[in-house]
């Protein structure tokens, strides 16, 4: 099985680019800090950054709703990149691949639809690959107009997940 669930900041904003078929490709970087306590008793910090790209629906709705410093849950695929050039070492790229995440707040530049609630500007949305089942739980309006059961046209199909292949993206 091929998880991968990471909490923390945007890096940066997303760079968004749309291949030659359409399709959206959204990338950035999440920056996950894990708090522990040395053998010695020291409160010490690591922070691991994390490179993803969003494909389709999912990836503009990141690029539109999110910016540096945004809180972020997402959720994917490990994906790792072999580039060989002639003369020089192969380089490995470590990526990963959203499937689905979840806002978990919202800065003052990119603010939601939906009006905060008065103890803050924080708001947590969860925006499925497939439909949830009712319009009015999806507030980003993502879902809207697929059947029941039904894919996204635009994204990769979670059935498809033992298969390591990525849509084949033309600049």
């Amino acid at each position: 099985m091929n998880l991968v669930i990471l909490k923390g900041n945007l890096c940066r904003d997303l760079e968004i680019k749309y291949a030659a078929s359409g399709m959206a490709v959204a990338s950035s970087c999440i920056a996950v800090t894990e708090k522990f306590k040395t053998k010695a008793g020291e409160k010490r910090e690591r922070t691991t950054f994390v490179n993803f790209t969003a494909f389709g629906k999912r990836g503009e709705v990141m690029s539109k709703y999110l910016s540096k410093g945004s809180q972020v849950v997402i959720t994917g695929k490990l994906n790792i990149d072999k580039v060989e050039k002639p003369g020089l070492p192969a380089a490995y790229y470590t990526k990963v691949i959203v499937d689905s995440f979840e806002f978990c707040g919202f800065k003052d530049s990119k603010p939601s639809s939906q009006s905060a609630s008065a103890g803050g500007s924080e708001k947590t949305f969860d925006v499925a690959p497939f439909p949830m089942g009712d319009e009015e739980e999806d507030p980003l309006n993502v879902l809207g107009g697929w059947g029941e059961g039904a894919e996204s046209p635009d994204l990769p199909s979670s059935t498809e997940a033992s298969s390591p292949e990525l849509p084949d993206l033309q600049w």
